[in-house]
């Protein structure tokens, strides 16, 4: 509390019987009409128990509302991936690299292998386009290098992978639409430039 509050705040009973009626006043206009006509039928102790309960309801559904909105947003997040992209297990991978499950950690740890956590579960996933010929595509860890990515950070990986499987049109103006994700352009020397730049604008500079 500031000082300004402090000194500003009612001395008088008056004042501070006002000060009380126009926060209750406040506090119980969010509250349901339904509520009200029930809080009025008991005693003045009841009533303030009934308002002090409905309002911590509702402040709990407005909780739940929150969580239940970011545990859908995420199962939207792997449903899209998972639309634009094969997505490998660990089992399937190690099988593919042929290494073990201990060098595949190291390895992502590293940043030389992208994943994708699915932040409903907490299940990793790998996207199949940075295989090629059982081997990871060395343009992965450079990718992750340039842009900033750290590989301990799931939410950061996962921004990753979304920004590598975003279309865009890699067209010159005179020519016509040319719709494609950016990982099929990852070893194109020009189109690197352009993916990093989309990069920059969308998680560094804040667009």
């Amino acid at each position: 509390m500031s000082v300004y509050a402090i000194e500003s705040a009612p001395t008088s009973r008056v004042d501070l019987e006002a000060a009380l009626d126009r926060r209750f006043r406040l506090f119980i206009a969010k509250l349901p009409q339904a509520v009200l006509e029930k809080s009025l039928k008991l005693s003045d102790r009841e009533a303030l128990a009934e308002l002090a309960r409905s309002a911590a309801e509702a402040a709990r559904s407005i909780e739940i509302e929150n969580q239940e909105a970011i545990a859908e947003m995420r199962a939207r997040s792997f449903v899209r991936v998972r639309e634009r992209c094969e997505l490998l297990e660990s089992k399937d991978l190690v099988r593919i690299l042929g290494i073990t499950k201990q060098a595949l950690s190291k390895r992502i740890q590293a940043g030389q292998i992208a994943v994708y956590t699915n932040q409903s579960n907490g299940r990793k996933y790998y996207p199949a386009f940075q295989i090629r010929d059982n081997k990871v595509r060395p343009v992965i860890a450079e990718l992750i290098s340039e842009f900033g990515v750290d590989p301990t950070d799931q939410v950061a990986m996962n921004l990753f992978v979304q920004h590598l499987i975003t279309k865009i049109d890699y067209s010159n103006p005179s020519e016509p639409e040319n719709i494609v994700e950016m990982h099929t352009l990852m070893d194109d020397p020009a189109a690197r430039r352009i993916i990093k730049r989309e990069w920059d604008n969308k998680y560094l500079h804040g667009r």
